[in-house]
């Protein structure tokens, strides 16, 4: 295994690719002692080769994971991770997913953050607040996240996660903006995940890092260490208001976010 980057990179590309899960990373001829850097590099080389121009696929932002502290515990963390959202990732609103195009999906609504300005540290500004988030937000969307492992029956440690892109598949936003001046406060907003009709997943903004504007400031300053930054433009997916749901072809997924509005997803 002369480049355990390479080996690992394309066991999780063949995965997605034939549509089948592979085993741990820590598994099947990996380094079992796989560091966060190393899974963050190997996410990056999928990405890298994603994004070639005869692919005609953008970088569109950029999804924070891991929010909850329920979760984080259960994988023996105490902070987040993220991924790189694409626009062959994205759906439109009210569209349909083919199923077919993933493994073992699972759904999510989150609170989407659209920049109207860079968020990059410096000099001055050498760690990015909750304020400069605020500042920099042009305006805000309901969001449904499909995640979707592919490594088999979601074994997965912290670093298996970070690789697989942060376990991101495909988004789903709504189509309303609206500015958070105009939401009296986003962590007290209420979500409702439903599916097929009946309510499978709620919370609240807290449940997002406390504020789904924490987990963009952990984002921007989580970037700077990579030597890269939130662009203006660029979509933040903030992390899950709820626990996550399973989903399976005949789906009908519909998230409201309170103040926000609604987004919906069909998966056929």
């Amino acid at each position: 295994m002369n480049d355990p980057i390479e080996f690992l990179a394309e066991r999780l590309r063949l995965a997605e690719q034939r549509g089948v899960p592979c085993a741990p990373l820590r598994q099947g001829g990996g380094p079992p002692d796989l560091t966060v850097k190393q899974a963050y590099a190997i996410q990056e080389r999928n990405i890298a080769r994603r994004i070639q121009p005869e692919r005609r696929v953008e970088l569109l932002g950029r999804k924070v994971g891991l929010t909850s502290r329920a979760v984080q515990r259960q994988l023996g963390v105490q902070q987040p991770d993220f991924g790189t959202l694409l626009s062959d990732m994205e759906v439109r609103e009210g569209g349909e997913l083919h199923a077919s195009e993933l493994i073992q999906p699972r759904a999510e609504a989150e609170v989407a953050f659209v920049l109207e300005r860079d968020l990059r540290t410096d000099r001055h500004r050498p760690d990015i607040s909750t304020s400069d988030v605020i500042r920099a937000t042009a305006y805000v969307l309901p969001a449904i996240e499909v995640i979707d492992s592919r490594i088999a029956n979601w074994d997965i440690t912290f670093e298996d996660t970070v690789a697989d892109n942060a376990s991101s598949a495909r988004f789903v936003l709504g189509t309303r903006p609206v500015r958070l001046g105009d939401i009296p406060d986003l962590r007290l907003a209420g979500c409702a995940l439903r599916k097929n009709g009946r309510v499978v997943s709620s919370g609240a903004g807290v449940a997002c890092l406390d504020h789904p504007a924490h987990a963009v400031a952990w984002l921007a300053n989580a970037l700077a260490g990579f030597g890269t930054y939130l662009k203006e433009g660029q979509i933040v997916l903030s992390g899950a208001l709820g626990p996550v749901t399973p989903l399976a072809a005949g789906d009908d997924l519909h998230a409201e976010i309170a103040h926000l509005g609604s987004v919906r997803l069909r998966c056929s």
